[in-house]
């Protein structure tokens, strides 16, 4: 048995334009198209199929978001007992769900509030839709709304791609270029994939797959660890093959690894929890880098990982680091208190580092590396045995 049908389905509340604590928004109501077909093949036992999907596109992320459309989906087991000559009944039991279809976007020029997210060129702030994969920018008519509404509204971020160790593909600069990013990350995250379900443990070639994009690809490439810090023998190696910038990512922030650990099980889990804080902290790798003398030689050092206050941000760039670098205090102000809290977190950071600088007797925040240092405790011990 084959059938047709739609179904009603009543609006939803609507999504703020400037701001939410909400890092999505509901689905609309309207008109769902259906299919469905039954097969019955013994004794009145068989299975159905059935998928719905809205009529209209949606906008997700409120009225100037991206274009999509929600698909569901369910396969069921059917019985279907007869209650007399004219009447029956389907019985079903089944699993479904639901994807999500995106679409093209429409360009606009004004400066928009994204899924949780705001922009604000006053702050000098790309948020977190500037983290942007490789793959999700490359299918045909699917520029992400976000990405759109930042090259109109955040012109003077630095925008960064992100990709994992996959080698060059020449299809990375026509990628970058249609999203007008400035340069390309590649992230190195061994200890994660240990631990994650599925990983890839086959790191063979890694050092040649950068070398190969640092020379073909004809834009600036940045490095960067996901939480386990980069060691002096690691930087010496991508300094080698001509990489001129390096996020640590050390230790001290969001671990990955401890992530993966709670998503795998058995002894992928078990991994996971034993590498739950492997690495060096980012202070200590940021001293390390530094030391080695990658600064001097015109290599940036960019540090991530722990990093929370302005404070944190004038230690690190005394350490060394030309930049520092955070992700989860930024989102989580932003889903506790919208766009205003989003910036309001960003401008408590960006005072806290102006205080540092100002109480230092310092002119500007990149003479803090030239400034006096007292390090004391746990990050002493760990620069005093810094490999050589």
């Amino acid at each position: 048995m084959l059938g047709f049908g739609a179904v009603m389905s009543p609006g939803a509340a609507a999504c703020g334009t400037t701001s939410s604590a909400n890092l999505t928004c509901p689905e609309k109501g309207g008109i769902y198209p259906n299919i469905s077909a039954d097969v019955i093949f013994h004794r009145r036992l068989g299975f159905g199929f059935d998928a719905v999907w809205r009529g209209g596109q949606g906008l997700f992320g409120g009225p100037a978001g991206q274009p999509y459309r929600p698909i569901l989906i369910d396969f069921n087991g059917v019985y279907q007992p007869r209650i007399s000559k004219k009447v029956g009944a389907d019985l079903m039991a089944g699993i479904g769900w639901q994807t999500t279809r995106f679409y093209g976007y429409t360009p606009t020029s004004g400066c928009v509030y994204f899924a949780g997210a705001p922009y604000s060129t006053a702050l000098l702030y790309g948020d977190v839709t500037y983290g942007r994969s490789f793959e999700s920018m490359t299918a045909p008519d699917n520029k992400p709304a976000a990405v759109a509404h930042g090259e109109a509204c955040a012109t003077n971020v630095f925008y960064l791609v992100n990709i994992g160790n996959a080698g060059y593909d020449a299809a990375y600069n026509a990628a970058m270029a249609s999203v007008g990013a400035n340069a390309l990350c590649i992230h190195l995250n061994p200890a994660q994939e240990m631990a994650q379900p599925g990983g890839d443990r086959d790191f063979r070639g890694a050092l040649d797959a950068i070398a190969r994009v640092v020379a073909e690809l004809g834009r600036p490439v940045m490095v960067k660890e996901t939480g386990c810090g980069i060691s002096p023998a690691v930087a010496r190696q991508l300094v080698a093959v001509g990489v001129r910038a390096i996020d640590v990512s050390g230790g001290g922030g969001t671990s990955w690894t401890a992530v993966e650990s709670h998503r795998a099980s058995g002894a992928e889990k078990a991994r996971g929890q034993e590498l739950w804080d492997w690495g060096i902290p980012t202070a200590a790798a940021v001293a390390w880098l530094s030391a080695e003398g990658l600064p001097a030689a015109g290599v940036d050092l960019v540090a991530s990982g722990g990093i929370r206050t302005g404070l944190d941000l004038a230690r690190a760039l005394a350490l060394g680091a030309r930049a520092g670098g955070l992700a989860q205090p930024a989102l989580r102000a932003v889903q506790e208190g919208g766009r205003a809290g989003g910036e309001a977190y960003l401008q408590q950071v960006i005072d806290g580092l102006r205080a540092a600088v100002l109480l230092t007797g310092l002119p500007k925040a990149s003479d803090l590396a030239t400034a006096p240092r007292v390090i004391t405790g746990e990050l002493a011990v760990w620069i005093a045995q810094r490999p050589r």
